[in-house]
């Protein structure tokens, strides 16, 4: 996850916050509105009790608000941003597979030529396929001439 998305997700929740405040100011102000009279109906009937306009603004005020926090409950709950998404995982530069040394071994004996020959021909080190040979695990690029060394392609090689 990037800095900008944590920056991004606190600023929304700093909002949603500031948000849910209004929104209980703007409630409570409704209810004291409401409060004055005894009913919304009465004021407008006989005149008395809490102003419609003003009884109307807080409603407005609440209803806004209850709206806006509503949307960033949504974009909160909603899939994250791209950024936050992992990058694809990287191919790795080396190749493990034991069957192909194992191949690689038996290829070397039926030829009846040497470690040093057979790594000049696959354009590296004895060491280098000493340790393949032990471990299975080699560098992509060296694997890839080990198998052209053979004859084989390194799919081939692989499975």
């Amino acid at each position: 996850m990037t800095k900008d998305s944590f920056k991004e997700r606190e600023k929304l929740l700093l909002q949603k916050q500031r948000l849910e405040s209004k929104h209980l100011s703007a409630k409570r102000q409704l209810e004291l509105e409401f409060r004055k009279g005894a009913s919304f109906a009465e004021a407008l009937t006989y005149g008395f009790g809490p102003d419609p306009l003003e009884l109307e603004a807080a409603e407005m005020k609440e209803r806004h608000a209850r709206e806006r926090l509503a949307l960033i409950e949504v974009r909160l709950t909603a899939e994250p941003p791209a950024d936050i998404n992992p990058t694809p995982e990287r191919f790795t530069g080396i190749v493990i597979s034991p069957s192909a040394a194992r191949k690689l071994e038996t290829f070397i004996r039926s030829k009846g030529m040497g470690f040093t020959e057979f790594a000049n021909q696959a354009g590296t080190t004895d060491r280098t396929i000493r340790s393949f040979r032990k471990t299975g695990k080699v560098r992509r690029d060296i694997f890839h001439g080990i198998a052209k060394a053979i004859g084989l392609k390194p799919e081939d090689l692989i499975g």
